[in-house]
Order: structure tokens, then sequence, then C-alpha cells
């Protein structure tokens, strides 16, 4: 018999089912790390699993995500030929 449900943390959608006495665990999301998928033992351990990665791919897509906002704004002061001159 197969058991499935649905939780969310940080926004982010957990599907979590078992089978055959294992508990599996996928992130449903379209950011950072969709498709992440892993097993455990019982359904708490695969949830503590699956909000963990959440928390270190959150983390990740900030890092990311500040790299690009800082790479961006260079790219316009430089294009505008901002700097100063003095």
């Amino acid at each position: 018999m197969i058991v499935s449900k649905h939780k969310y943390h940080r926004g982010l959608g957990v599907d979590l089912w078992t089978s055959r006495g294992a508990w599996f665990w996928q992130l449903a999301s379209q950011r950072c790390g969709a498709g992440t998928i892993g097993s455990a033992l019982t359904e708490n351990e695969a949830l503590r699993e699956a909000y963990a990665a959440i928390e270190e791919l959150s983390a990740q897509c900030a890092c990311n995500a500040q790299g690009r906002a800082s790479s961006a704004a260079t790219t316009e002061i430089s294009q505008r030929g901002g700097g100063f001159t003095g």
C-alpha cells in the first residue's frame, strides 16, 4: 500500500510517500532544487531530511540571487560610464 502526503516548508512543497516500509520525499517546486529526492526509514526522518534540504537550497538560492543582483548593478553602472571623476 502506498500512502502519500504533501507538506510545505518555507514556501516549498514536499511530496512524501511510503512504499514497502520506506519513506520517500521529493521537493516539488520550480525554484532551486526542484526534483531533489531522498529516502528514509520513518516519516519523521523523511520530513527532517526534506526540511534540511530546503534550508540548504534556500541558502544557496539566496547566495546565487545576491551574486546576480550585484553583477547586474555593476553592469548597469559600467554601461552608464558611472564612477567617480575627481
